[in-house]
């Protein structure tokens, strides 16, 4: 019995294990369900934080994409390609922030899983991590390919130029791009608010680096244009000044530029204006306003004409002609002490002496012009009929007799064969005993022609008679040489003022040229009254 009672106790305590065994995997299973439960839940929250993440990077990012677009479209061609290549690296960053951030959460979760499922998932997050670096590689290619041919393209343009056009100036010292961007800003500033025009429709800048009159003035400079061309006798008489003042004054910030606006064809020849530049030894900017864009730009109507301008971007002081030597200097001196320059130990004056006119003078001639364009209009210079029939003509002229009838004063007369030519009166024909001539009354102390070499680039010679003979050594212009005849001429080796007479006394006479050469061309005369010439 107490055998039996055993069995029956050992089979309920072993039930009793077995029951509890049972309940406790149960509870273990239930509990790694919740737990599983509650890992896929957070796997899926963080792929949902991660995806939420990943929008609102690239919706950013394409935010940024439109602004730099917009404002891209404000800006130069180079600033736009430079702008769409920081959207697309920025777009690009984004998205390889994103593939990262898939493939470290692939990752996170093939850990939690079985290593079979997780290897795979693993190796697949890293093939799309290398196809989306491969995306970036072309992309950034494509990017490069794109932008070669537009620089090839500016390179050709750039050696497509003339080499006339190429500045032949000495570059300024480089400036750091952050203080190049203030001036440039300052630049602008003052170029809103100004009451004068700037420099524009420059082909091409001789004897220094392009500027502007606002850039000047955002470096404290105060700046003077002078309007000249290297023909006008005007305007070489004020050029010893001008060359004065830039020697005196342009370390202290006086910036002048002598814009150079030519009154005949030929004087856009950089090389003629060149050696004008050496031969007065200039020694600022002369900038070639060729298609006078500049002179139109300021109203100008003048040879020469000054404008002095700073610290404000105003004309504070205004000249038009020769003279008045000391005002503009005064002018100059209180410009720059309204930058802040102390100047107080410059001396005041130059050593350039202002020429006198001769108080005995009478009416002086003025200029005179050979071709059609100044002669038919309102003023006429040609006093022959013959001249006005038809332009461009191959004409025979006949000059009157002036034992019975006087020249008119300010006028020209003609003998022999010559064409009216647009810009120039020109001799027509070859002759073996200067036969033919040009004549004129003057009232005046000097005489200055402007012409031409030969087209095929000979010197030629030019007789000058005054009253009817030869110059005598104390009537002659610095330009006048004798043959061994004692007949005055000059020779034509340049596109130039050549000076032909220089009188002690103020007076009325009758000046002829000759010339046997067909390549004569007479382009202009200008007088002067000055006490020693000029």
């Amino acid at each position: 019995m107490q055998h039996l009672i055993l069995v029956v106790l050992s089979i309920t305590v072993l039930f009793a294990a077995c029951s509890g065994s049972d309940q406790a995997e149960q509870r273990e299973q239930s509990s790694s369900q919740t737990a599983q439960t509650a890992a896929d839940s957070a796997d899926t929250q963080e792929r949902d934080d991660s995806q939420t993440r990943t929008a609102q990077r690239v919706q950013q990012s394409t935010q940024e994409s439109d602004e730099a677009t917009d404002a891209g479209q404000q800006e130069q061609a180079d600033v736009r390609t430079v702008s769409r290549s920081e959207e697309s690296d920025a777009e690009q960053q984004s998205q390889a922030t994103a593939a990262q951030e898939q493939s470290d959460e692939a990752g996170a979760v093939a850990e939690r899983r079985s290593d079979e499922q997780a290897a795979q998932e693993q190796a697949e997050a890293e093939q799309t991590a290398s196809e989306q670096r491969q995306t970036e590689a072309q992309a950034d290619s494509d990017e490069q390919s794109e932008s070669e041919p537009a620089e090839e393209q500016q390179q050709e343009a750039q050696e497509m130029q003339p080499e006339e056009d190429q500045d032949d100036s000495e570059p300024e010292p480089k400036r750091s791009s952050s203080e190049a961007e203030q001036l440039r800003l300052r630049a602008e500033e003052i170029a809103a608010d100004a009451t004068v025009a700037d420099i524009t429709g420059i082909v091409r800048w001789l004897n220094g680096a392009e500027t502007s009159i606002a850039l000047e003035l955002a470096k404290g400079n105060v700046v003077l244009i002078d309007f000249w061309t290297y023909t006008c006798i005007n305007c070489i008489r004020t050029l010893p000044f001008l060359t004065e003042w830039h020697d005196k004054y342009a370390d202290y910030g006086l910036v002048i530029i002598g814009v150079h606006t030519p009154e005949f064809e030929f004087e856009k020849d950089p090389d003629n204006v060149r050696a004008a530049i050496e031969q007065y030894g200039i020694q600022y900017r002369v900038p070639q306003d060729d298609n006078f864009r500049t002179w139109r730009a300021f109203n100008n109507r003048y040879w020469p004409a000054k404008y002095l301008i700073g610290p404000t971007m105003d004309v504070r002081y205004l000249h038009f002609g020769e003279g008045d030597y000391d005002g503009t200097e005064v002018a100059i001196r209180e410009a720059l002490i309204d930058t802040g320059r102390d100047i107080s130990h410059i001396p005041f004056g130059t050593t350039a002496v202002e020429p006198q006119r001769d108080p005995d003078r009478g009416r002086q001639t003025r200029e005179l012009y050979g071709g059609t364009y100044r002669n038919y209009g309102r003023v006429q210079y040609a006093a022959q009929g013959e001249y006005y029939l038809q332009a461009n003509a191959d004409t025979f002229y006949e000059d009157i007799d002036t034992s019975r009838e006087q020249r008119e004063h300010h006028k020209w007369y003609l003998q022999g064969l010559w064409r009216n030519e647009p810009e120039a009166i020109v001799h027509a024909r070859e002759t073996q005993n200067l036969e033919d001539y040009l004549a004129f009354d003057f009232q005046a102390r000097t005489v200055n022609v402007v012409v031409t070499v030969a087209e095929d680039g000979e010197p030629f010679d030019v007789f000058i008679e005054l009253d009817g003979r030869w110059l005598r050594r104390d009537e002659a212009g610095d330009h006048v040489r004798w043959d061994s005849d004692g007949r005055s001429y000059i020779r034509v080796t340049v596109n130039d003022l050549y000076r032909l007479v220089k009188l002690e006394e103020w007076g009325k006479h009758e000046l002829k040229l000759r010339s046997n050469s067909d390549q004569l061309q007479i382009f202009a005369f200008t007088f002067g009254s000055y006490l020693g010439g000029e």
